[in-house]
């Protein structure tokens, strides 16, 4: 089957992963990963089916990368043969646990090609006669943390209308073309260049994010994770637990470094009021957010103060990191433009 091609520029967000491609961070550092461990009376064909048509239908997947001379151009393509891989794990002494080891070893193990693709892995994983884990690595090049939903969200939308055998909405995703304007139309606007001047200003005295490790950061292909509930607040109770976590962090970083500016790194989607709503793309940014952290603080002023400052930044915060990092003079230099996350 031949195949139709469009050719267009890096959005802003790929060409930050890009360049991190090129300065070493290659090989898994970029991969993303989810899975759905999907429990009950599942149709195995019919979700496989399902998976098909969403990979189908979401175009930026389908993004190979190329030289253009001095340039990196995407080539959109359109989708050909669409492979979803069946793993029988059912018969393992415990085939939970066989299908987590498999899927954390093909997170931190596969690599993709970023000029002959695909940048996607599908995976069903049979553990159970009613139960199944539906796993998908996608490199960071086209997808981020938030496109996850949008595509489980089109997966679940076309199983249910299969099962019930009624027709499933017919446009689940706007097209990849709009955002990919969007973004260009952005890069040359009054609105980047209002941005810009903002973080001129919230920029002009930093210097540099205190940190918990005296290095330059590096890739590690593996986390720890914990989890904890939060009890509830006596003396902020109209403040959400992410809130009070992110406040926490500020105040044990201000403890551990001495310095009252604390500057944390705030992930932002992006998405609201933009066509990337409803497109998986990458798009997500992560910004400085410059906190005032005193000793003798009450924590109610400094929630006040952190969801104050979040909202300011949030209206700029399409202005990108890497530029940032560029016209602060830290490229290169190993000097942190936020700190934790």
């Amino acid at each position: 089957m031949e195949q139709t091609v469009q050719t267009q520029p890096l959005t802003q967000a790929q060409q930050g992963i890009w360049l991190a491609e090129q300065l070493g961070q290659s090989g898994s550092a970029f991969n993303t990963a989810e899975y759905i461990h999907v429990k009950g009376s599942i149709n195995i064909n019919m979700l496989q089916a399902a998976v098909v048509q969403m990979v189908r239908e979401a175009a930026g997947l389908h993004t190979v990368f190329i030289s253009d001379g001095d340039n990196m151009k995407q080539v959109l393509q359109e989708p050909d043969e669409v492979e979803i891989e069946l793993i029988d794990m059912s018969g393992k002494e415990n085939p939970t646990a066989s299908a987590m080891k498999w899927m954390e070893k093909d997170r931190k193990e596969r690599v993709f090609s970023l000029t002959e693709g695909p940048l996607f892995k599908e995976v069903l994983i049979q553990v159970g006669e009613n139960e199944v884990f539906w796993y998908q690595c996608i490199h960071h090049l086209v997808v981020d943390g938030y496109s996850y939903s949008l595509l489980a969200k089109r997966v679940a939308d076309l199983y249910s209308s299969a099962v019930l055998k009624k027709e499933p909405s017919t446009k689940p995703f706007k097209p990849f073309s709009a955002w990919l304007e969007e973004d260009a139309t952005y890069s040359h606007s009054e609105h980047m260049k209002q941005d810009q001047t903002f973080w001129q200003h919230e920029l002009k005295a930093h210097e540099g994010a205190a940190s918990m490790a005296n290095r330059k950061p590096t890739y590690r292909p593996g986390f720890h994770r914990r989890s904890f509930s939060f009890a509830e607040p006596s003396e902020a109770p109209f403040f959400s637990a992410e809130e009070r976590l992110l406040a926490s962090v500020a105040i044990y970083m201000e403890h551990l470094s001495g310095k009252e500016e604390v500057v944390l790194g705030l992930p932002l989607m992006n998405r609201l009021g933009s066509a990337a709503l409803k497109v998986p793309a990458s798009t997500m940014n992560i910004v400085p957010l410059r906190l005032h952290v005193s000793s003798s603080q009450k924590i109610t002023n400094l929630l006040e103060e952190m969801r104050e400052r979040i909202r300011a930044v949030k209206k700029h915060g399409r202005y990108r990191q890497e530029w940032l990092r560029l016209e602060q003079g830290l490229s290169g230099s190993g000097e942190r433009l936020y700190g934790h996350l």
